[in-house]
């Protein structure tokens, strides 16, 4: 049953569940019966014309054609799209057969990991920006995607160990100084740490973690570690709040 569209369904708004039945001139009819799993169709049955644009091109069609509309001279991908036989070998396919041109220049970059597990809609694997900026600082979560190379995966682990190793990282990052002799691996540091945001709290993350888990008090903590410990109160109670401590 494969075509090359993908129809919204009007009854029920879906679109992974669709098929196209029977397609004729600017007209097609399709069913909404599909069970893809994560979703199933609502049984409906209708038509539509292409030119209503109530539909999308199918994954391995969209991308080249996206490229191809757009101009793209140089495109990214994870590491999985350019494995034999994936969407990039379509890609090129469809770049050489179809449009006669070459496609653009491709590089891998590695996946978003969360406890070690590719990040997923369908299978509910992951966590929304949101729930993660409510944990840790915008910038120790840019400067933990910028520090490994482009073609390694980004790990995220959702536990208070390795939450800690990341905001110390970066604090560590920030301790460094391209006036002093670097490692390879400091000076990717030093960039990352650049390029993702100035530290703005004091002491160290861990430090006033601890204190707050023996006093509960902002005010003290304050008083004992200095006015840069509230830079960082939200953070500090959502992990208490989410049981991280």
């Amino acid at each position: 049953h494969w075509f090359p569209i993908q129809v919204v369904c009007e009854k029920c708004g879906k679109i992974a569940t669709t098929r196209v039945t029977r397609f004729f001139d600017d007209h097609y009819t399709y069913a909404c019966d599909l069970d893809v799993g994560y979703s199933k169709g609502c049984g409906h049955v209708g038509e539509g014309k292409l030119s209503d644009h109530l539909f999308k091109l199918v994954r391995r069609l969209h991308w080249p054609a996206w490229l191809k509309v757009f101009g793209t001279t140089v495109e990214g991908a994870g590491a999985d799209h350019h494995a034999k036989g994936g969407s990039w070998d379509t890609t090129r396919a469809i770049f050489r057969e179809l449009f006669h041109e070459r496609e653009p220049l491709s590089f891998k970059f590695g996946l978003i990991l969360f406890n070690g597990k590719k990040y997923s809609n369908s299978k509910g694997v992951g966590m929304s920006a949101y729930e993660l900026l409510n944990l840790l600082p915008p910038q120790v979560i840019a400067f933990t995607l910028l520090v490994p190379d482009v073609q390694e995966n980004k790990d995220i682990p959702l536990n208070k160990h390795g939450l800690l190793k990341m905001v110390e990282r970066y604090e560590r990052a920030s301790t460094l100084s391209s006036s002093h002799s670097l490692t390879r691996a400091e000076e990717k540091m030093l960039l990352a740490y650049r390029l993702s945001g100035e530290r703005f709290w004091q002491p160290s993350f861990r430090e006033i973690i601890t204190y707050y888990s023996i006093y509960r008090n902002w005010q003290v903590v304050e008083q004992l570690l200095g006015a840069g410990v509230r830079a960082v109160e939200h953070y500090v109670e959502q992990w208490f709040k989410q049981g991280f401590v």
